[in-house]
């Protein structure tokens, strides 16, 4: 039988579209997301992003 697992999303502005965090909980790794216009300012804020890891880029629309 297969159980559930609990995602918690965090809206850092309280918008859906905005800077968001998701983490699986019992598991070591985040997923963030960051709107394309707000990454070099995010970067320089944000001490998590300065970290090793694996980084996608959506295309441009």
């Amino acid at each position: 039988m297969k159980h559930g697992k609990v995602v918690k999303v965090y809206l850092k502005e309280g918008v859906s579209n905005g800077y968001a965090e998701a983490e699986l909980l019992n598991w070591n790794a985040k997923a963030i997301r960051i709107p394309r216009l707000e990454v070099d300012k995010r970067i320089t804020e944000d001490d998590s992003l300065k970290s090793a890891g694996v980084y996608f880029f959506a295309p441009r629309r």
